[in-house]
């Protein structure tokens, strides 16, 4: 099941990872909705993140089999870390390639 589980939650983690962070990076502050929620997911465990998926979803009316409710959860954990990696990949750039670059361009 490893196998199932790996390639789906990367799949889906990857672009939500790099949309959260160029939603950080877009500002020269570190404000809005994605640094939040990125810091937050980041501290919970991620079994309480998969109870919660697994339990909770279908009161509020979205009903889940449990593959599915572990590849969302495993995702949207994973996405967090991902978002942190691309924002700390895009920060470590120093001021004078990116000029150097829109130069060129």
């Amino acid at each position: 099941m490893t196998i199932l589980y790996h390639p789906l939650s990367l799949i889906i983690s990857t672009p939500l990872g790099l949309i959260a962070s160029q939603k950080c990076v877009r500002g020269k502050s570190f404000h809005g909705r994605s640094p939040c929620i990125i810091n937050i997911t980041r501290g919970l465990p991620m079994i309480v993140v998969l109870f919660y998926i697994y339990f909770v979803f279908p009161d509020i009316g979205i009903t889940l089999t449990s593959f599915q409710a572990s590849v969302i959860g495993i995702a949207f954990c994973f996405s967090t870390y991902i978002a942190e990696i691309f924002r700390s990949g895009i920060e470590s750039v120093d001021r004078g390639r990116l000029a150097a670059r829109d130069q060129w361009a």
